[in-house]
């Protein structure tokens, strides 16, 4: 898709955004991306990919992800295959674990020691900032995404499941996850 590539920016208050629950944010009046710098550094390579797919007009939460997740686990960047790798992890693993628990247990034990380390680091640090002020902020922040048609924006994030599922088994069952 053409158009103007607007770099990404390192959020000033980034803190504040992951209080909120927010790894990211597009502004679409000047078509600005901001990125939460807070969070943990391997993520951030996916927060920028994601964010560069709102700039491409993707409104949809499940379809940025997705883009991201194709986009940079195609990356010969290792920094943004990894970082889209370990993203699509964390989606497809709180999915199973919903679905089965004793098999996301398994599936965990199959990841590296660094990426088993990550993804632990990654979930103590989300819920060490939990608040009223995320649930606050994300119930705004549905309203928003309400208005343009996500009907409900936090469920969205898991229909990236759905995508990945179906591109690569559906569509391309011999594609390798990552190069």
């Amino acid at each position: 898709m053409e158009g103007p590539v607007r770099q990404p920016k390192p959020m000033i208050f980034s803190r504040i955004l992951s209080y909120m629950g927010f790894t990211g944010f597009f502004f679409p009046f000047t078509g600005e991306s901001m990125v939460n710098v807070d969070q943990p550094e391997y993520l951030v390579p996916f927060t920028l990919l994601h964010e560069l797919s709102h700039q491409r007009n993707i409104a949809s939460e499940e379809e940025c992800n997705f883009l991201a997740i194709l986009a940079g686990a195609q990356s010969d960047n290792v920094d943004f295959a990894y970082s889209s790798c370990m993203s699509a992890f964390i989606h497809l693993s709180n999915a199973l674990r919903k679905a089965d628990a004793d098999l996301w247990a398994d599936a965990v034990t199959h990841l590296s020691d660094t990426a088993r380390a990550d993804n632990s680091a990654n979930s103590s640090y989300w819920a060490a900032l939990e608040s009223p002020a995320k649930t606050a902020s994300q119930s705004v922040y549905s309203g928003v995404t309400k208005s343009y048609g996500e009907e409900d924006v936090m469920a969205s994030y898991g229909a990236c499941v759905d995508l990945l599922a179906a591109y690569y088994f559906d569509y391309n069952p011999d594609a390798q996850f990552w190069n």
